[in-house]
């Protein structure tokens, strides 16, 4: 019994010496084994921070990134707008130079057209005046109606002082016509020189049908005349209605 306890004792020593030299032995091994796997878990550990590290900053970039594209779009909305804004203020400023010189023009135009209504009026209303008062004399040439008894050098006088009406008259109407005439209207200015015309046959009546010493004047010459003043009435009318006409307008 006690033989095979000491042999027991004997192998457990045994055993245990063998275990301890082995564990002695790879002890070493064991402690480089440990360390090893340390050291891996630790590089994998600074591997996963690298990549967290790594996430981190790349989300960060791209959130920067993000924000300075939007910053660039905003900026350059900006822009666009600032130089859509400069543009219309351009067009605005040039369309305000634009009325402003249409102003002065229509104000220039209104003055002219003003000046030349004036102008126009005057001239007709003289020229007016002038073919009335030669349509007097014109007529006054041969008197309508029945003429008075006269001696002869009364007769003669009333001839020549009616003669010098006509001429005083047919000057005068000369005179307001041609110093207007850029004023008149052509149809006017065509119809104011045949008024003239007219005037001018009348007078020839008179200056040749006269008799000059007694200042009678013949009843066919009378005659043919007031013919004459006739058509100068019609002449004159027709005068009026062009010039009521252009004064109206």
């Amino acid at each position: 019994m006690s033989f095979i306890l000491n042999h027991l004792l004997q192998a457990g020593l045994t055993t245990t010496l063998a275990v301890g030299f082995f564990v002695w032995i790879l002890r070493k091994h064991l402690s480089s084994y440990l360390g090893e796997k340390g050291r891996i878990r630790a590089q994998i550990e600074d591997i996963q921070k690298t990549t967290r590290l790594e996430q981190a900053a790349r989300q960060e970039f791209l959130e920067g990134n993000a924000y300075l594209t939007e910053k660039g779009k905003q900026a350059a909305t900006k822009e666009d707008i600032e130089q859509i804004t400069r543009q219309i203020e351009s067009v605005r400023t040039e369309h305000l130079s634009l009325l402003e010189l249409l102003k002065l023009e229509l104000s220039k135009r209104g003055t002219i057209h003003r000046l030349r209504m004036e102008k126009e009026f005057e001239t007709l209303s003289l020229a007016w005046d002038a073919v009335a008062e030669l349509r007097f004399a014109t007529e006054g040439l041969f008197p309508s109606g029945i003429q008075p008894r006269l001696e002869d050098d009364e007769r003669r006088v009333q001839a020549t002082e009616r003669a010098e009406a006509f001429y005083r008259a047919y000057d005068a109407c000369q005179k307001a016509i041609n110093k207007n005439r850029p004023f008149f209207p052509d149809d006017l200015d065509k119809l104011l020189f045949k008024v003239v015309q007219k005037a001018q046959e009348v007078h020839a009546h008179f200056s040749n049908g006269i008799n000059v010493e007694t200042g009678e004047i013949p009843p066919r010459v009378f005659e043919n005349a007031r013919r004459e003043i006739d058509s100068l009435h019609t002449l004159v009318n027709d005068a009026s209605l062009q010039i009521r006409g252009h004064i109206s307008i």
